[in-house]
């Protein structure tokens, strides 16, 4: 009995893991079914190791499912716009050129910048660009909203060069200022100020994105930091959605790109200002 039993207890443990997994229970504890020397515990090994790779290869398969679903995401909301994203880029084109014929200078280079704009938003969005690029991307948005807010904003620039061939997946800073000016910038009369800092440090590369508006909720502050966890919308409160839904979409994609090795952060004190913080690990 004693050997019998030596034999079908372990048997029947393994069967009863066995069935909790056939039912997509994939959290259960595997460990004691290797701690014999026998073949059965050789089986209970290779069971397993089987499920540490299944978690793992469905956690892999989820994020480029989650990162092909955020791509989309951005595709679609490009062409939301009933006017054809090329014709009007040619467009600005021309009205560009016959503005600068016309000696209206200012009006030519607001044109040519929101022209560019355009044009990196043509761009493929799965494709990484560096961040040269995208820092070029925003200086070109800065200047369509100079145009807007004349002496009520002022830009600093702080960049470290050496480190402008970094790759960053296109479309992730812009979406941050934007929010820097709707709920920081838009309702200051004067003295707004939008600070951009990216420094070369041990780890990698430190992007800070600051402004000196209104600061943020800290209930919303805690929430954007919890993105993981925002998988639907509708978990965002209505007040929060204009925000919220842009920043997560952007931490999640840098999330998918960099891994467990990116850090971001969100300072914001009340009639302070705000700043978001990416430490980006460096790639090769």
């Amino acid at each position: 009995m004693w050997l019998s039993r030596s034999i079908s207890v372990p048997i029947d443990r393994l069967v009863e893991k066995a069935k909790q997994i056939s039912k997509g229970n994939l959290d259960i504890e595997t460990i004691d079914l290797t701690k014999t020397k026998d073949e059965i515990g050789i089986l209970g090994q290779a069971f397993h190791q089987m499920l540490k790779d299944l978690k793992h290869y469905i956690s892999q398969h989820i994020q480029v499912i989650e990162s092909n679903r955020l791509v989309k995401e951005l595709e679609l909301r490009a062409l939301q716009s009933q006017i054809n994203p090329h014709f009007l880029f040619n467009t600005l084109n021309i009205i560009s050129k016959l503005a600068f014929i016309e000696g209206a200078e200012r009006t030519s280079d607001l044109t040519v910048s929101a022209s560019n704009l355009i044009r990196y938003n043509l761009r493929k969005l799965d494709k990484p660009v560096t961040l040269k690029d995208e820092l070029d991307h925003i200086k070109e948005y800065l200047t369509i909203q100079k145009a807007r807010f004349q002496d009520r904003v002022s830009f600093e620039y702080d960049i470290d060069e050496s480190v402008l061939n970094q790759m960053i997946p296109s479309l992730t800073l812009q979406p941050i200022l934007e929010n820097a000016f709707v709920h920081g910038i838009e309702e200051k009369e004067t003295g707004g100020r939008i600070k951009i800092t990216v420094k070369g440090i041990s780890s990698g590369v430190f992007i800070e994105l600051s402004d000196n508006g209104n600061g943020m909720d800290e209930k919303i502050r805690q929430k954007l930091l919890n993105y993981m966890n925002e998988d639907e919308p509708s978990t965002l409160s209505t007040t929060t959605k204009s925000t919220g839904l842009g920043t997560i979409n952007v931490f999640k994609r840098l999330s998918l790109f960099y891994g467990d090795e990116l850090e971001i952060n969100i300072k914001s004190y009340k009639d302070v200002g705000t700043s978001v913080i990416f430490r980006l690990p460096k790639l090769s």
